[in-house]
């Protein structure tokens, strides 16, 4: 770490009087706790684009405080992507600069369909990138967050049965 550099108020690095790193001032606003939120600001933000969820609400399990929403395909049928070669993502799919995947590749292939069911805005995507078969295929090895893995085994069975059979192992 260069010294010198500034970082908020305080010099990065040591201070070169004391020969210690510099104090860190204590936040203005701390955090407070989930019983001090009022309920009436619980309805002015209910009734915007997100829901707030707290720990009372959801019996003690910490969730989002909204909900993202994701692309599901109308039906496993229509996922015809390609299954070989090399696929280049749009930037609306993948922003990380490594946009290209080899699908010959096991950890690329992963990659790639975790990034498509992520950040897919609308089922063509899905369409255009998926493939049914490779789909049930990695399905019980993709790391797919919990609301999105939910919304699509409740609208395709099969895939819900491999979650099942998966959980168990």
């Amino acid at each position: 770490m260069r010294s010198g550099g500034f970082h908020g108020r305080f010099a990065v690095g040591r201070c070169p009087a004391a020969g210690r790193a510099p104090p860190v001032p204590a936040p203005r606003n701390p955090p407070r706790p989930a019983q001090a939120v009022s309920a009436r600001r619980i309805q002015r933000f209910a009734a915007g684009r997100y829901t707030l969820v707290t720990m009372v609400d959801s019996g003690g399990v910490s969730s989002p405080r909204y909900r993202r929403p994701y692309a599901v395909a109308g039906s496993l049928d229509l996922l015809r992507g390609p299954v070989t070669g090399v696929v280049q993502l749009p930037a609306h799919l993948d922003w990380s600069g490594h946009a290209e995947y080899d699908l010959d590749a096991p950890g690329r292939i992963i990659d790639l369909y975790r990034a498509v069911l992520v950040e897919a805005a609308n089922p063509q995507d899905l369409y255009a990138y998926l493939n049914a078969a490779v789909l049930r295929r990695l399905w019980a090895v993709l790391w797919l967050p919990a609301q999105l893995r939910r919304a699509w085994d409740e609208k395709f069975p099969v895939l819900a049965e491999i979650s099942r059979i998966t959980a168990i192992a």
